[in-house]
């Protein structure tokens, strides 16, 4: 997840993410602009782009029918297989080919994934946004694996798309704020309860209708005025948004 633009709302702070996946160098597997149209061209352009990825070691054999359509579907998750070969196996080891993992499924493949990283920085090329980031691509080639091979339709789709940005957003709220308390202190109300940041999600996050070129605007709130515990002189409003 990127951060796009960043606005501010009265008391609320709303940041968009780009969920699409990220513009790549130009695929590897050249086809020549003279090729006939027609099956023929298709069959030619698919087995091209197979065998380039059999080169790269990936398994083909291991889901050919699901490679096939994703080779005609996305240049990106093409790419990304050529350049991530043993993540097929690791993806039709699991299933993840032909079913869709569950929401509890996802959190735990996270935080396995999450075991021992550093989150004490937050910026999107350390360790954590890293992390984040190859979690995500790799799930988002299991969904496309499964959309375009026809084995997942659209309300499955659009439901697992959802389940991934929340996943990943619950995981890197919880692991960003205990940090932030570390730096800043504790954010306390009135009545010396300790806050947290609510995450609203808007838009097609919202609904739970989040497709392949969504954004993600979200709405980060927190419950009351108060002060931040620990000398740093900071408000709630400024711990929160400085967190967000």
């Amino acid at each position: 997840l990127r951060p796009t633009r960043l606005r501010r709302n009265r008391s609320c702070l709303i940041r968009s993410f780009r969920t699409r996946p990220p513009r790549s160098k130009a695929v590897s597997v050249e086809v020549s602009a003279s090729l006939p149209q027609g099956a023929d061209a298709l069959e030619r352009f698919v087995a091209l782009r197979l065998e380039a990825l059999r080169d790269a070691g990936v398994a083909v054999e291991s889901a050919p029918e699901e490679l096939g359509a994703l080779c005609l579907g996305s240049n990106w998750a093409v790419e990304w297989l050529l350049r991530q070969p043993s993540a097929l196996e690791e993806i039709v080891s699991e299933g993840q080919h032909r079913a869709t993992p569950d929401r509890a499924h996802l959190a735990a493949e996270l935080e396995r994934a999450l075991a021992g990283i550093d989150a004490t920085d937050p910026a999107p090329a350390g360790p954590l946004g890293s992390v984040l980031r190859a979690f995500r691509n790799r799930q988002m080639v299991g969904i496309l694996l499964r959309d375009l091979a026809r084995h997942a339709d659209l309300r499955e789709t659009t439901a697992a798309l959802s389940d991934l940005a929340e996943v990943i957003i619950e995981k890197a709220l919880g692991l960003l704020h205990p940090q932030a308390v570390a730096d800043w202190g504790r954010p306390l109300s009135e009545d010396g309860s300790e806050q947290q940041l609510l995450v609203i999600a808007m838009g097609k996050l919202g609904a739970r209708e989040l497709n392949l070129s969504s954004d993600i605007d979200l709405v980060f709130v927190h419950p009351e005025r108060g002060v931040v515990e620990g000398g740093t002189g900071i408000t709630c409003q400024e711990f929160f948004t400085r967190l967000g």
